[in-house]
């Protein structure tokens, strides 16, 4: 599953048609921020509330999605090394 090109998208759910709809496909806030030179945004307030919430709606749930899949691999091939090797 990859959520790489969600990051500069914001989706609102709506309750009438109870699906998610993009807001902004015209406006990737994100790649403007990480293509700008000013490094004192990020010292913002509003642009510390930002990232924090595009973490928890995003970021946090896809990295533990990859760590819970390298863990399963992990133990699967241990478990097969182990019962065909040992």
């Amino acid at each position: 599953m990859n959520l790489l090109p969600t990051f500069g998208k914001h989706f609102l759910f709506d309750d009438v048609s109870n699906r998610w709809k993009l807001t902004n496909d015209d406006v990737p806030i994100i790649k403007i921020i990480s293509e700008s030179e000013e490094f004192n945004i990020f010292k913002a307030d509003s642009m510390k509330n930002f990232i924090e919430y595009k973490w928890n709606a995003i970021g946090r749930n896809h990295h533990l999605y990859g760590v819970a899949n390298h863990i399963l691999h992990i133990v699967s091939l241990a478990w097969y090394t182990n019962n065909v090797y040992i």
